[in-house]
């Protein structure tokens, strides 16, 4: 039978995966109630949003670099933390108004939040600190923008923005996978050692 030191290594990519979502999933409450102390106002709501989940990623942060090869692994917990926020908040949209414009919130913002989380992934992978507030300011003007836009244009448009946002989503991934992929074969080393 295995101990469970040695089932360790096999448990710490799900159990980081459980941990990133439910932290992310959790971060939906404290951004609920900031949001209604301060108003229902798009800046304010977009600098609650991307403030708490900077704060959060940089406590998933701290957390993983305490781990043996925390670095390696830090670009996911921004992706975990952020995909269980979206999911807890379109949930509780559908639950206040259970109608299809639903559909439009899961194409326009669930990506939104999907394309923060890269942004500071893309930040935490080469572990410069220095790149953080340029990412966050992005993140901020990113999401407000989109925000503003989404309420300008209103129906259609949206799914054509968020279209185009789906296609950012898999542009940042794939600026992410490269990244991984150069990091990798910076570690491996020549087959000659």
């Amino acid at each position: 039978m295995k101990s469970l030191e040695s089932l360790l290594p096999t448990l710490r990519q799900p159990l980081g995966l459980a941990v990133g979502l439910g932290l992310g999933a959790g971060l939906f409450f404290p951004v609920s109630f900031c949001e209604r102390l301060l108003g229902s106002g798009i800046l304010a709501s977009v600098l609650v949003e991307e403030g708490l989940k900077l704060a959060l990623f940089l406590l998933l942060e701290a957390a993983a670099l305490r781990e043996p090869r925390g670095r390696e692994s830090l670009y996911r917990y921004p992706l975990y933390a952020i995909t269980g926020f979206a999911t807890v908040e379109n949930l509780a949209y559908l639950l206040r108004a259970p109608t299809s414009s639903i559909y439009e919130r899961l194409l326009f913002a669930f990506p939104i939040h999907l394309n923060t989380g890269l942004c500071f992934a893309l930040a935490f992978l080469p572990g410069r600190p220095s790149l953080y507030p340029a990412f966050f300011l992005l993140s901020l003007a990113y999401h407000f923008g989109l925000n503003t836009l989404a309420l300008v244009l209103a129906g259609t448009p949206v799914l054509a923005v968020g279209a185009g946002n789906l296609a950012l989503t898999f542009f940042l991934f794939l600026k992410l996978r490269a990244m991984l992929i150069e990091r990798s074969l910076e570690h491996a080393g020549s087959p000659n050692e």
